[in-house]
């Protein structure tokens, strides 16, 4: 019904930096996915065909620490520098395919219940082909902003209308320590859980999602 991708480090090492501008490294069922650039470490997991359950958060985020720490042990033998913490990214995208409480864009509001296409014979536009919708919100305790998105696309593997709900959480300048850095993800990802059950709208999360709770 929906894939959830997080979640993101970014870093900074101050000297030496690696001349290449990203490298992958993928794991043997191509669900994991590791980038890394001279000012950017990110882990990614990719809901693939025939992965009908995606992991937990709490899953997810054992990954990355491993494989953070995998990282940092590398720039330390190597003596690359020390490595700088000064952004933190979170996202969640969820792809609801079309059928599983809407079939057109102008159903919008069965799934984001504050927005709304109104059809009258009265009006001079006819139903829109495509939609699209940003908003912002501010995280507690200066910790960043919360950016939320939805738009129309084709889903690549099959070209299958999905709506995309990207919700995005960014923040937390400056030299952080890991324990810091944890406490963002944290919050971060409550407020993402949160987000995404507090703009759906109740119906399709019982009727089409069967949700039992908001983790």
């Amino acid at each position: 019904m929906y894939s959830r991708s997080p979640s993101i480090y970014r870093d900074g090492i101050s000297d030496n930096e690696f001349p290449l501008p990203r490298i992958w490294f993928i794991n043997k069922d191509k669900s994991n996915l590791i980038q890394y650039q001279p000012d950017c470490f990110l882990f990614n997991w990719r809901k693939l065909p025939g992965a009908e359950i995606y992991p937990r958060y709490s899953v997810i985020s054992k990954l990355f620490e491993n494989s953070h720490q995998i990282f940092a042990s590398f720039v330390k033998e190597n003596e690359l520098g020390n490595i700088k913490y000064q952004e933190c990214e979170l996202t969640y995208i969820n792809h609801i395919t079309k059928g599983n409480g809407w079939d057109k864009p102008s159903d919008i509001g069965r799934v984001l219940k504050d927005l709304k296409w109104t059809n009258k014979k009265s009006r001079f536009l006819p139903e829109p082909h495509t939609l699209q919708w940003n908003s912002a919100f501010l995280l507690p305790e200066d910790f960043g902003r919360l950016n939320i998105s939805a738009k129309h696309g084709l889903r690549q593997h099959d070209k299958c209308p999905v709506l995309i709900i990207e919700i995005t959480a960014k923040g937390l300048g400056g030299d952080l320590g890991l324990e810091r850095v944890s406490e963002w993800f944290n919050i971060a990802h409550e407020w993402i859980v949160q987000a995404f059950a507090d703009i759906t709208c109740p119906e399709i999360q019982k009727e089409i999602w069967q949700r039992l709770d908001n983790k």
